[in-house]
């Protein structure tokens, strides 16, 4: 019976270069990866996008396709131009495919970049996703290689697959990347930045927030601390811990982890931040409270948040008299806790916006004395 294998090359840091099919040691095919460009037996195949690929044709011309994804980065539905489904795809949780669910329409050439976005290796049925550190078998929810940060996590089999929560995180190469820990030192949220940072809870309850503690070097992610990525991890922390408890919201609470994250975040940076958060965000009150302390000028509406948050690459919060509400760095809306209320006629605190005109929170670049705009 003839041999079959399928080498891999690879650079240094995980980056697929090319894969082969040889048969008795002979080539059947290879694949090569050159950046975006994906070529097969020195044929481009198509070109990948960040909203999916151009697939080259025999015509010589290019059919766009568009990968619809999940929160998870799971490609779900994949179209074309014209809006034709030209396949779909459904998972469990560990990512092994709902065969049930899932179509091809048998014209195109199938798309293979699926669970978290990663390219399917379905040679010999095994069907593996290749996340360039390690091989990911879906099927048993398990990598096949040691995690090579198997020490720091000793409660865990050194094989699982996002500390067996594949619901809540994804593991982009097949190491962890940004981690931030609960204080009794436990993964809560994972932020997919290429950093290497850690950042762990603290604080009384109610003005908890998430401190610099260590740049792990035994990850492969850069020494840096990210500011946006702090304000997604403690966003995403406050959503998940700061729930309704009957009529009560804890959005305050949240608002205060998530700017005293982005202070702590900018500080360890060494960058002067101005503004104090009990100003506006004073412990224990309300949202009505804060808001009744906070003066009668300078309402916005919900839009004007969004932008500024947007245009400006930083945190913006709104407060009202029923609720707290942060927005993301690309001006998406972040409820946490829930909602009593909304945020139109809002008070509007930016962290480091210039020109708003009440509770400036600003970080500074002591050595230039200018806002930092993009961080």
């Amino acid at each position: 019976m003839a041999a079959t294998i399928f080498p891999y090359l690879y650079t240094a840091n995980g980056q697929k270069l090319m894969k082969q099919t040889l048969t008795e040691n002979a080539r059947e095919q290879t694949v090569d990866y050159i950046g975006s460009f994906v070529y097969e037996n020195d044929q481009l195949r198509y070109i990948l996008t960040e909203e999916g690929r151009a697939l080259a044709k025999t015509n010589g011309t290019f059919e766009y396709q568009y990968f619809l994804k999940d929160h998870l980065g799971n490609t779900r539905i994949t179209f074309n131009q014209t809006g034709q489904i030209i396949q779909e795809d459904a998972y469990y949780p560990f990512g092994m495919a709902m065969n049930g669910l899932c179509y091809q329409s048998g014209v195109d050439y199938e798309n293979k970049y699926l669970y978290n976005g990663k390219e399917l290796q379905d040679d010999f049925g095994l069907d593996w996703y290749d996340y360039g550190a390690r091989m990911y078998n879906a099927v048993i929810g398990r990598w096949h290689s040691v995690d090579m940060l198997a020490e720091k996590y000793r409660r865990w089999t050194p094989y699982n697959y996002c500390v067996d929560n594949p619901m809540r995180f994804i593991d982009p190469d097949g190491m962890v990347i940004t981690d931030f820990l609960n204080k009794q030192g436990k993964l809560v949220v994972q932020v997919n930045d290429g950093s290497n940072a850690v950042f762990q809870l603290t604080g009384n309850p109610g003005i908890e927030y998430f401190k610099f503690k260590e740049f792990d070097t035994k990850q492969s992610g850069t020494k840096e601390i990210i500011i946006k990525s702090v304000i997604k991890g403690s966003q995403e922390y406050s959503r998940e811990n700061y729930q309704n408890s009957g009529s009560t919201t804890f959005c305050n609470w949240g608002a205060r982890n998530v700017a005293g994250s982005f202070k702590a975040a900018a500080e360890e940076k060494g960058l002067i931040v101005t503004g104090d958060i009990d100003t506006f965000l004073k412990p224990g009150q309300s949202a009505k409270n804060i808001y009744d302390n906070m003066g009668k000028s300078g309402l916005v509406n919900e839009d004007e948040a969004v932008k500024a948050a947007k245009s400006e690459n930083t945190l913006a919060v709104t407060i009202n008299s029923n609720h707290v509400i942060t927005y993301t760095p690309n001006g998406k809306y972040n409820n946490i806790g829930g909602s009593n209320g909304n945020s139109i006629q809002s008070y509007l605190w930016m962290g480091q916006i210039e020109g708003v005109k009440f509770f400036e929170f600003k970080a500074v670049d002591p050595k230039k004395n200018t806002n930092v705009k993009n961080y």
